[in-house]
């Protein structure tokens, strides 16, 4: 079974093989097939009855007699199962996340899943086996998981694969199934950052004020101070429970008074910042301030 409807398999007859069975009947006969690529046949692999054909070949006993080709069938042998088609590997999206968490494969078929950082080159299942088996060059930038369930309403074997271990970089997904055949890698990748981002740089800026013939700028109640801060990496702002906020280093307030730019959404995304690095934090002049440093 799978193969193309009207194309046919033969076991050729193998004069090797046959010689190997010393057989001093001379009754045994051997034919061979090597499996084809993207055959899979998991319902076994049978005989149909009177199957053998001489094919422009002779099989005739001592006394030059044909021999009488027809035979009973074989049914399938259930415990050799034929597949040649790789499973498919599959994440939902893709993924940035820190190497505590876990990450939800998926599967065509029953197997293995191996997240595999990017930076080693996987063609053919060879590549991966040698992966795996250089732990001193490779720990760290690989894990995997069995997968064997299909949830509930779902069509495709699943489980959750921990990046525990894994180091940062952009890591594929593969998968093998029991036959061995290795997937192409998944169309989403996963992003391992377990890194905090930190602060690159902070900017300060002004908005109004009157610039004097010294050459100087003063600013009074009601003008704005921004601060631009940059991340060395992409962040995302969460002011759920309260707002980021910069302390300034203002002179002339009450001893033990502290004063805050406090992080603008909307000065932040007027930016147009696609590396997501920057956040923009302001404060308006309260009357009664004087720093003239």
């Amino acid at each position: 079974a799978g193969v193309a409807a009207g194309t046919e398999i033969y076991a050729v007859y193998d004069a090797v093989a046959t010689a190997a069975l010393n057989d001093d009947t001379k009754t045994k006969l051997v034919f061979s097939y090597t499996i084809a690529e993207n055959l899979t046949d998991l319902g076994a692999i049978s005989l149909p009855a009177n199957g053998l054909e001489l094919n422009n070949g002779s099989i005739k006993d001592l006394a030059q007699n044909d021999a009488n080709l027809a035979h009973a069938a074989v049914a399938a042998d259930t415990t050799y199962l034929v597949d040649t088609t790789a499973s498919s590997a599959v994440v939902a999206a893709d993924k940035i996340l820190a190497n505590d968490k876990t990450l939800t494969v998926e599967s065509s078929e029953v197997g293995t899943a191996y997240l595999i950082r990017d930076d080693l080159a996987i063609t053919k299942k060879a590549d991966l086996d040698t992966i795996l088996a250089d732990e001193a060059n490779n720990g760290g930038k690989w894990n995997s998981v069995a997968l064997s369930a299909i949830p509930d309403g779902g069509s495709l074997y699943q489980a959750g694969l921990s990046l525990a271990g894994l180091t940062d970089g952009t890591y594929k997904l593969y998968t093998v199934d029991r036959a061995g055949n290795l997937s192409a890698a998944a169309g989403n990748t996963v992003k391992v950052d377990s890194t905090a981002a930190k602060v690159s740089s902070t900017v300060l800026a002004y908005e109004g004020g009157i610039a004097a013939e010294d050459g100087k700028t003063y600013l009074n109640a009601g003008d704005k101070v921004s601060v631009t801060v940059t991340m060395d990496e992409a962040v995302v702002v969460n002011t759920t429970n309260g707002t980021p906020r910069i302390k300034l280093g203002i002179a002339g307030v009450a001893a033990g008074t502290e004063i805050y730019a406090v992080y603008d959404a909307v000065a932040t995304a007027a930016l147009s910042d696609d590396t997501k690095t920057k956040l923009v934090c302001r404060y308006t002049i309260a009357e009664n301030i004087t720093d003239l440093g």
